[in-house]
């Protein structure tokens, strides 16, 4: 009977190798060389004008810190955006997935249009849009400087004149337009994090919720006893996507810097280095988060 059960357990790691092949293949083909080339890179200063390579050592991770002013600042703000947007995102998305998790008349529609925020705020949907639109030159630079935020362009179509005629104190379109704006980066950011958190409710098995009923549990008795300690496992998946979302997000300032650097300025060994200080940065946040928050999880059947 044990041999057997071995033998299911290889044929099921077996078929997750399987279908992890192509994902693997794609990471040695397109991954691993990037690794190792950027790797080399940061080492490496170029000369733009024979674009020959000469080995510095660890100077240009030295003038990160040391040299350069503005990469620290850039990376402390992205620090404190992803302190600021993690548990934003998290409570949000937690809440909507305990109302979506409820069976109502049209419960499909309303997912769809929390996961079709995913898609619109794509970089694939941004670009076929961009080539579609009517926007003008000067009312695109004027989005994008400022970020694409919703209250510049609003202000590039002029309709802050538009509510001002009829009275409208800027500062309140302003102020509306900065709540509308934040709440649509919460509900695009939190789409993949509520299927999620979905996927981890209908996990939790309705008996466990029934015996508790029959204890004569009350419903938020039964979300402290039940429901939040079986979502741990949920949570920290969560966790790593959003704290991963959030460094990479086309909007960080640290990344715009290092790209840059490297495509800007052709400081693609300088870039590079970058690239490992910010990588090995959120590694080591990652880590952090993973050790401390794992050692407070419940894991069902463990």
């Amino acid at each position: 009977m044990k041999k057997n059960r071995m033998t299911q357990e290889r044929k099921r790691s077996l078929q997750a190798y399987i279908y992890l092949a192509p994902w693997l293949v794609g990471v040695l083909m397109f991954f691993i060389y990037a690794i190792i080339q950027t790797t080399v890179y940061s080492f490496q200063t170029v000369e733009k004008s024979t674009l020959s390579f000469s080995f510095v050592g660890i100077s240009n991770f030295r003038y990160a810190f040391q040299g350069d002013a503005e990469f620290p600042q850039l990376l402390l703000s992205s620090l404190i955006t992803m302190l600021s947007n993690v548990p934003t995102v998290l409570i949000f998305a937690f809440f909507v997935a305990l109302l979506l998790k409820k069976r109502f008349k049209g419960d499909f529609m309303i997912k769809a249009i929390f996961f079709l925020t995913v898609i619109l705020s794509s970089d694939v949907f941004l670009n076929m849009m961009s080539d579609t639109s009517s926007l003008t030159a000067a009312q695109e630079n004027a989005v994008v400087a400022d970020g694409g935020s919703f209250f510049s362009a609003m202000e590039s179509f002029e309709l802050g004149e538009y509510f001002t005629e009829f009275g409208i104190d800027p500062a309140f379109f302003e102020f509306i337009s900065d709540a509308i704006e934040g709440l649509s980066e919460i509900m695009v950011k939190s789409g993949i994090p509520i299927f999620i958190f979905l996927a981890g409710l209908y996990s939790v098995p309705e008996s466990m919720y029934e015996a508790a009923n029959v204890e004569g549990a009350t419903a938020w008795e039964s979300f402290w006893k039940i429901t939040l300690p079986l979502m741990g496992p949920v949570l920290l998946v969560n966790i790593v996507y959003t704290i991963v979302d959030s460094f990479s997000s086309y909007l960080n300032p640290t990344l715009d810097y290092i790209y840059d650097q490297g495509i800007q300025k052709f400081n693609i060994g300088y870039a590079s280095a970058l690239s490992w200080i910010y990588f090995i940065i959120i590694g080591i946040i990652l880590g952090v988060v993973v050790f401390f928050v794992n050692r407070k999880i419940y894991y069902q059947g463990g």
